[in-house]
């Protein structure tokens, strides 16, 4: 650990008590609340931020709070599919947003190769500000809550899970075939949990619906459980015949990596 570098960590006024446990026990961070670096910005060499941005506001913050901007971009399937958004014109300003917030950046990290190679297709950044950082953890700061299962499940029965919100880049049609084909084909015994918050747009919840009402026969083998809390998720993946990830447009993802 570089010992001739201070971080700061600027938060919300309010922050969860996980991530404040984990806060206070890193001796050498530095926490200023959102609100007093509003009143009285001080602006450090370097301010990153973790995910991309969404907002000219979010800009403005990045700017006043360093000299140079880095910021982590872990995909882009908002900028390139317009279904996510309520309408036409949000859509457009998200992406202008991304475009303008990543020609600020003086850095652009990805979580993998085909992060970046996404942005140099769509020519978002040159290829001398790209940095790939592969996904790691570290359970120092924060351990791993007790796993505890979601009062809807069985825990005599096997499951599948997928996990996520309900985008339809999910691909939760592919696991209700699979399912389908485990019972059918394979006499497999089991069910299938979709575990994540609705969206406003471009969601692929009516569509599953449609399709448990033409399978009925399916259509008690498969629990929707809406958003859960990290104690849920824990019981759920370690629980799990299997974790699905599916999805239609990311890569390896954060799902594969917390599961493995």
């Amino acid at each position: 650990m570089r010992e001739d570098l201070r971080v700061r960590a600027l938060l919300p006024d309010r922050v969860g008590a996980p991530a404040r446990q984990a806060l206070v026990a890193m001796a050498a961070l530095d926490t200023v609340p959102y609100a007093e670096h509003e009143r009285a910005p001080t602006r450090t060499h370097i301010a990153h931020r973790p995910w991309q941005a969404e907002s000219v506001a979010d800009m403005a913050v990045l700017d006043a709070a360093g000299e140079r901007i880095v910021i982590t971009h872990q995909d882009l399937i908002a900028f390139r599919t317009p279904a996510v958004f309520e309408d036409l014109r949000a859509w457009r300003d998200h992406r202008t947003t991304t475009r303008d917030a990543l020609a600020l950046a003086a850095a652009v990290c990805c979580f993998s190769d085909a992060v970046a190679d996404d942005l140099l297709a769509d020519d978002l950044v040159e290829p001398a500000r790209v940095h790939v950082a592969p996904l790691g953890a570290d359970g120092a700061y924060l351990p791993a809550p007790d796993p505890q299962r979601p009062r809807e499940l069985d825990e005599r029965r096997p499951f599948l899970l997928l996990l996520g919100t309900r985008f339809r880049h999910k691909n939760s049609g592919f696991a209700l075939k699979l399912l389908r084909a485990l019972r059918e084909t394979h006499g497999w015994d089991g069910d299938l949990v979709l575990a994540g918050a609705e969206v406003l747009a471009g969601g692929s919840s009516d569509e599953d619906a449609e399709w448990l009402v033409r399978r009925s026969e399916h259509a008690h083998a498969v629990v929707t459980l809406g958003a859960i809390d990290d104690g849920e998720k824990r019981w759920l993946m370690s629980s799990a015949a299997a974790v699905l990830f599916p999805s239609t447009y990311e890569g390896f993802g954060l799902i594969p990596f917390e599961a493995a």
